[in-house]
């Protein structure tokens, strides 16, 4: 039997294969989940994404920056100089239709792996989508 995961396939010989897969992604589900309450209680999101944000808030020259909804935006930077904070500042107007995945976790990084399968998992499951905050992806795919 084969089962798709993402763009993934795997050929399974047993049935206890399946089952592990199978328990895998319903794994990852409840991680992104998780990470992302307001899928849960999409009455709460602002709430939720406000206790993200500093009480004081300093606005960066990186936020004149226009944002294209056809386009990825990279930020980078030092550690700690505010890169989350200023994303989190700039996408909670999104909220609830935001998905945010932190890629330091190992279940994420062995689950997403590769950008294409993560756009495809944004595309078919997260469908009502509108902001995703994808943090930490070079811990996910080696980027230097």
């Amino acid at each position: 039997m084969t089962i798709q995961i993402s763009r993934v396939y795997f050929d399974f010989k047993s049935k206890s294969e399946r089952r592990d897969a199978c328990i895998i992604a319903a794994e990852i589900q409840n991680r992104i989940r998780q990470m992302n309450p307001w899928m849960t209680y999409p009455d709460q999101a602002g709430a939720c994404i406000s206790r993200l944000l500093p009480p004081v808030y300093v606005d960066r020259a990186a936020e004149k920056t226009a944002v294209s909804d056809q386009r990825a935006n990279l930020i980078v930077g030092c550690r700690q100089s505010g890169k989350s904070t200023m994303i989190w500042h700039r996408i909670g107007g999104f909220a609830p239709n935001v998905l945010f995945l932190n890629m330091e976790d190992p279940l994420l990084r062995s689950g997403l792996a590769s950008p294409v399968e993560l756009a495809e998992l944004a595309r078919k499951d997260y469908t009502f989508v509108e902001a995703l905050f994808k943090a930490n992806a070079e811990s996910a795919w080696n980027i230097p």
